[in-house]
């Protein structure tokens, strides 16, 4: 469940893309590490002041961001080390819910940037609450150098369940995307990825493109999915995901069931080039960062069947 309790007359004004990155991913989160109960999003003003930062204390302005869960929750000890790149609290958390990889540590480094920061409240087996706070002097700033409000009314819009970012796009990416819509109708594709919004996005995505979509939450799924179906024409891999990830599924496809020509295509979060690097070593055909641009997607998945 998510609540935004914020009347659609008081504004959230911020950097659009960086704000939306920041709440996506603390979404993303605190889903992934709540199997039961509820996920909770509360846009309002900040009711305690931070003593270490006057611009973050009751009284001037600061809205606060709360995403809290009900799930696995984190150590007190530990709570800090997670905003560290590819850091976990526990290793089972990375075998059992699939990484948190760059996500904290990126969000951190964007509310930074923004002028406030994120703090973090959790109790080991009884959830986490992340908290992102921006001044409101950081926010009129923001206005002034042209960039636009976002409605508080409108801001869950953009954490609507989807992997999937406005398009923001060239015309030659338009015209690619165009000349490919007829060459992937009608052809499979498996979107792997243990995140069931974003399976759900994706396949919403593909069947505008008039594809086949077929959906593994994990590894092993897919797996078996592409044993059963030999027609599957291409592959959307997640990369983080628990278990067996996304590089050891790739590997097995080449090798266990011997699919060297399939065009595997890895989507993942993880957007350094030593990533990319990495995906295609361990036999992905390319590579593609999220949040995934549906038109790039496209001409992506029309290139490498050959069309």
């Amino acid at each position: 469940m998510i609540v935004p309790p914020v009347s659609p007359d008081q504004p959230v004004v911020a950097d659009p893309q960086r704000l939306d990155q920041i709440v996506r991913n603390l979404l993303d989160n605190a889903f992934k590490f709540t199997e039961s109960g509820s996920v909770t999003l509360k846009i309002a003003r900040a009711e305690t002041a931070d003593p270490e930062d006057s611009a973050l204390a009751v009284g001037t302005g600061a809205i606060a961001f709360s995403i809290a869960d009900t799930g696995i929750g984190i150590e007190a000890d530990k709570q800090q080390i997670i905003f560290e790149a590819f850091q976990q609290a526990d290793g089972s958390t990375s075998r059992n819910y699939g990484g948190t990889g760059l996500g904290l540590s990126i969000s951190r480094e964007l509310a930074h940037a923004l002028g406030g920061k994120i703090s973090v409240r959790s109790k080991l087996g009884e959830g986490s609450a992340f908290t992102l706070y921006l001044p409101e002097s950081h926010l009129q700033k923001s206005t002034e150098d042209g960039v636009e409000p976002l409605a508080a009314s409108a801001g869950v819009q953009a954490y609507d369940e989807s992997a999937i970012a406005p398009s923001a796009l060239s015309t030659e990416s338009e015209d690619g995307a165009a000349q490919y819509a007829g060459s992937v109708a009608n052809r499979k594709a498996l979107v792997v990825d243990d995140d069931p919004r974003n399976l759900f996005a994706m396949r919403i995505l593909l069947e505008r493109y008039q594809m086949e979509v077929l959906q593994a939450e994990n590894g092993r799924e897919a797996l078996r999915l592409i044993a059963q179906n030999p027609s599957v024409a291409v592959v959307l891999m997640d990369i983080m995901m628990p278990g067996m990830d996304g590089f050891e599924t790739i590997r097995r496809i080449r090798t266990d069931l011997n699919r060297p020509e399939l065009p595997i295509i890895a989507v993942t979060a993880k957007a350094f080039p030593e990533d990319r690097e990495r995906c295609i070593q361990a036999g992905a055909s390319d590579y593609l960062a999220k949040p995934i641009d549906e038109k790039q997607l496209i001409v992506l998945i029309g290139s490498s069947l050959g069309n």
